[in-house]
């Protein structure tokens, strides 16, 4: 931007002459005809120099620089005082005293106006220069302390020196309490081996050399504590060049308590496996029976193991089942066959306890035992069953062709009342407003009985899981074929959270759940979608937030053998 000069003077002739004069000074000349406009402009503008003409109707030069000099922004601003008529030197001696920097008399030589306006320009770009590098300076500043404060405030340590020597330069409070020094003498004492970070036998040249190498380093390192206490420490050191000087930073976590944690549960893992060894050692010992049992259920897996090996299942899918259902299997039966084992030994516990007093068993209080351990024999056994009910929602996902098998006469009525007898439980858990609307009469339809169970034990185990308390509820209701174009048309309605329409557009997307948290799949709305298809029918939802969700399923009626089909 131009730097600014303000010619005050009531002769236009004056004005265009002497703007002329300066056009090519690489300044901006503001003209103003009076005192009053010259004034208005100062307080709009910053001007490098003032012309005045001393001479002026209603407010001559004199007064404007009196009033100048009343203002903070205009008082140290530079004034050339010019008059062709207040020769005298009182007149001078008065511009002088009231501020002026120079008063030239008319005629004057073009030079030396031009001389001194360059001079005032010339000082007030340097000023403008240095105004702005102490406004990025205080910046810097500002930026400098918020950093140092900021570091101040965090649980690390950080600790900066310059190499090659490895002097401290800066340290932030966590480590000067560390050190128990305050920032002046930390600074002025302290090396990178005085402080400590360094591990025995390492020193600041050999962590310059592997620097070098490498862009930052993790060290751990075991200090002394508080008292007997050992104290674990981790550094990371990083090189950091600037200007041309070189500085090792590095920042000091304590990780005592990962540690101790590390070790307790290191040790805690041997007990559990040493108690689990004889555990197992004595129940080998138990019955007959239970071998028997144990032979029956290793049957029973082998024969599970060769029925999943189906020659129709496309690659990815026979690759899970194989490669996934055979240990599933195993732990499946094994947490069977420990929650009976546990079971059976449970008195004998008992009466070990009786007359050799309470003991742990597998880091578990006795008084613990009954409740804790089939709780967690029960979790593994529910997860095998989730995983293996996952492999297979994936093996019929991946199938090309529809699955038309199973298919028979079905009254749909038949398959609702057996889906409520299954689930009878769980509804009875969720909530107290369990409706059923049904047709007095067989409705027909040509379908898989199981498949559609699983469709409709699917959508109501959804709706019930997201009732937010038991007095919403869920309304089944149907509409024969005569009503709906020739199609059955049935649709469960729930009083739940709802789902949004983000959601909603993804809801039978295979993998897509919102429920990953809490154990979904995002599997079994994509398989309900699939078989109904497969039964040349359609399903769809409606939601609304905090209002609940409507599915509606249509299928095809059951034709006669003789009709079209």
């Amino acid at each position: 931007m131009k730097p600014k000069i303000l010619l005050v003077d009531d002769m236009p002739e004056n004005i265009l002459a002497t703007s002329n004069l300066l056009s090519d000074l690489d300044a901006e000349v503001v003209p103003a005809a009076d005192g009053y406009e010259a004034l208005a402009h100062m307080l709009d503008h910053d001007f490098a120099v003032v012309l005045l003409d001393a001479h002026m109707p209603v407010m001559d030069g004199f007064e404007v620089i009196r009033l100048m000099g009343q203002a903070e922004r205009t008082r140290n601003l530079p004034i050339i005082m010019i008059s062709a008529v207040l020769k005298d030197e009182d007149h001078m001696a008065e511009g002088y005293h009231l501020g002026a920097v120079d008063y030239l008399l008319k005629p004057f030589r073009p030079e030396i106006l031009r001389t001194k306006i360059k001079v005032f320009l010339d000082l007030f770009r340097q000023g403008a220069i240095i105004r702005g590098q102490a406004r990025e300076l205080e910046s810097q500043k500002q930026a400098l302390q918020l950093f140092k404060d900021l570091v101040n405030d965090i649980d690390d340590e950080m600790l900066i020196f310059q190499a090659p020597e490895c002097n401290l330069v800066e340290a932030n409070m966590t480590a000067l309490n560390r050190l128990s020094l305050d920032h002046e003498t930390a600074l002025k004492t302290l090396t990178l081996t005085d402080t400590g970070i360094l591990p025995n036998g390492y020193d600041h040249h050999a962590l310059l050399s592997d620097l070098a190498r490498r862009s930052s380093i993790l060290l751990e390192n075991v200090q002394p504590g508080n008292g007997d206490q050992i104290c674990h420490t981790e550094a990371n050191i990083k090189l950091h060049e600037q200007d041309g000087v070189q500085y090792i930073v590095a920042l000091i976590r304590d990780v005592t308590l990962r540690k101790q944690t590390e070790q307790f549960l290191k040790q805690t893992n041997e007990k559990m496996e040493q108690r689990i060894t004889e555990r197992t050692h004595r129940l080998s010992k138990l019955n007959t029976e239970m071998a028997q049992e144990v032979k029956k259920r290793r049957k029973a897996q082998a024969q599970a193991m060769r029925s999943s090996h189906l020659s129709t299942l496309g690659t990815l899918s026979a690759s899970l089942a194989h490669e996934i259902n055979n240990p599933n299997n195993s732990i499946h039966f094994n947490a069977s066959f420990l929650t009976r084992a546990f079971k059976d030994a449970m008195p004998i516990l008992k009466q070990y306890a009786k007359e050799n007093g309470a003991y742990n068993l597998g880091g578990i209080p006795f008084d613990e035992l009954e409740e804790t351990i089939p709780q967690l024999l029960s979790g593994i056994n529910d997860n095998s069953e989730r995983i293996k009910q996952i492999v297979e929602d994936v093996k019929r996902l991946s199938r090309s062709n529809p699955d038309n098998t199973g298919f028979q006469k079905v009254d749909i009525n038949d398959v609702i009342n057996e889906v409520i007898s299954l689930l009878g439980h769980q509804i009875r858990k969720h909530t107290d407003h369990f409706e059923i609307t049904l047709p007095d009469r067989p409705i027909l339809l040509r379908a898989n009985p199981l498949r559609l169970e699983q469709v409709l034990i699917n959508i109501l185990m959804n709706g019930l899981q997201s009732l937010p308390n038991r007095n919403q509820g869920i309304h089944i209701s149907m509409s024969p074929p005569e009503s709906n174009e020739g199609m059955i048309s049935f649709s469960i309605q729930d009083q739940g959270c709802g789902i949004s329409d983000a959601d909603l557009q993804r809801i039978t997307d295979p993998f897509f759940s919102t429920r990953i948290d809490k154990g979904g799949t995002g599997l079994g709305l994509s398989i309900s979608k699939r078989i109904i298809q497969e039964h040349g029918g359609t399903m769809s939802f409606f939601s609304e937030i905090d209002k609940g969700t409507i599915v509606t399923l249509t299928l095809p009626p059951w034709k006669d053998q003789g009709s079209s089909q």
